[in-house]
């Protein structure tokens, strides 16, 4: 795949307008999505978040050198036959043998992802990374349907989470501006520092104070406080691997259809791997009530 032709200064939109245009999607995005969290039942919310599924996975398969776009459609149909079966066969319900292994792998990825060297491009299509890819793109709707079902917290969780992912995010992003020394992963994400990441789980931390009346007592929220933090790391891995993905093949964007932000997937990246990780550690919680 080619370079993108560099563009001249002259023909760049201002700084304001892209920002302008980034916020404005955002709040879209943020008003679609609280509303959709808290009127809509478990059953409505699945079916809204099944195109959200779809389009992070259409835009992974072209990451993964999928070139045809009837090769990605029959990928879609692939996964949407593995979610109604799952939806269908309880894990809907149960869905803790999905998401053990999934969090699990995500876990796992913690230290090769910073060991991971920048790769060749790649050109042909990632087939066993496609086969591996069903139940990183299918966990985190489950986990999330699981979090709004909840009998403590309901969809309060599902956005509590979100909000966690966000905050995480943008403390490691104003912490690495302000502190940033130490690269986390040069090779992968130039831009991202240890300070930041530091500033992210401080972040986290502080956010898990909103659990303080759910837990009860001081122990209880300890070990809330202690999965926050871990899913803010391992949100932080979920980027890192879309990032080396993106630079295999040479994309800046997973896509181009969120204004100011690129791909759905570029938003969503750090929720697909924070989602089985804090949805198993609240619902082996939620049991021990």
């Amino acid at each position: 795949m080619s370079t993108p032709s560099v563009t001249s200064d002259t023909n760049r939109p201002p700084v304001s307008g892209a920002l302008r245009e980034r916020i404005r999607t955002a709040l879209v995005l943020a008003l679609i999505t609280v509303g959709a969290v808290l009127w809509l039942p478990t059953t409505g919310l699945a079916v809204v978040l099944l195109p959200v599924m779809g389009l992070s996975a259409w835009e992974l398969a072209r990451l993964l050198g999928v070139p045809h776009r009837l090769w990605r459609w029959s990928y879609l149909l692939v996964l949407l036959a593995l979610v109604l079966w799952g939806w269908f066969a309880g894990l809907g319900a149960q869905p803790l043998p999905l998401l053990l292994p999934v969090a699990a792998l995500w876990l796992a990825l913690v230290p090769v992802i910073f060991r991971m060297q920048r790769s060749a491009p790649a050109t042909a299509v990632d087939w066993h990374l496609l086969l591996l890819s069903a139940p990183f793109v299918t966990a985190p709707w489950f986990g999330l349907l699981a979090l709004h079902a909840a009998p403590a917290g309901g969809p309060w969780m599902v956005l509590f989470l979100l909000m966690l992912v966000w905050l995480t995010d943008s403390g490691a992003y104003f912490a690495g501006r302000r502190f940033g020394r130490r690269k986390l992963a040069p090779r992968l994400s130039p831009g991202k520092t240890i300070e930041g990441v530091m500033g992210g789980l401080l972040a986290a931390g502080l956010w898990s104070l909103a659990l303080l009346p759910m837990a009860g007592d001081w122990l209880s929220w300890i070990g809330l406080a202690l999965l926050c933090m871990l899913t803010a790391g391992i949100s932080v891995v979920g980027d890192l691997v879309e990032s080396w993905l993106k630079r295999r093949r040479n994309l800046k964007d997973s896509g181009a259809l969120l204004p100011g932000h690129g791909g759905v997937l570029d938003r969503l990246d750090s929720l697909m791997a924070a989602v089985p990780v804090f949805a198993v550690g609240f619902l082996l919680w939620e049991t021990l009530l």
